[in-house]
């Protein structure tokens, strides 16, 4: 974790360029340099992620299941019965992605199902 870091100090913020990607592809760099929550006497480039690092062992961050309600599943099947020679999917070129299964018989068909409707 501390070592896909990259290190920085108050003069040379150069390595925080805003909007890049870290890289190991957890987030995007803020511009900031902050001290390092793992280890005190460095400082770091501040990252913008929507979850914590995997491997961070900082607990300031954690993550409230609350937050992810909204997110979105897109649910895309398909089944295939050979005997038959039939091919069966939930996507047609008909299928409308702005609605959102919520649970009644009037979105049974709707592909994409938000969080917190599971």
């Amino acid at each position: 974790a501390l070592a896909d870091k990259l290190f920085c100090n108050d003069t040379d913020k150069s390595a925080c360029k805003t909007d890049k990607p870290t890289p190991n592809t957890f987030g995007y760099f803020t511009g900031n340099c902050n001290q390092s929550l793992e280890d005190e006497t460095i400082k770091v480039c501040e990252m913008e992620g929507w979850c914590p690092e995997e491997l961070s062992e900082s607990i300031d961050y954690m993550m409230n299941s609350t937050d992810l309600e909204n997110f979105t599943i897109f649910l895309k099947t398909m089944v295939t019965f050979s005997l038959f020679k039939r091919n069966l999917r939930n996507i047609q070129e008909t299928t409308n992605f702005s609605c959102r299964f919520d649970g009644t018989a009037h979105t049974a068909d709707c592909a994409i199902i938000r969080r917190g409707c599971i």
